[in-house]
């Protein structure tokens, strides 16, 4: 029963994680990366 608990509380801590770092992500920008290229190399 013990090791039961032990990996629900692993498997809540790795969600977590999981959805700070998608959070963080979206919050510095999604598409960063690819509006820094179009940016470097414009279309003409």
């Amino acid at each position: 029963m013990e090791t039961l608990l032990d990996l629900l509380l692993l498997t809540a801590a790795a969600w977590w994680l999981y959805h700070q770092g998608k959070r963080i992500g979206s919050r510095q920008g999604y598409g960063a990366g690819r509006a820094r290229a179009r940016r470097r190399r414009p279309r003409r």
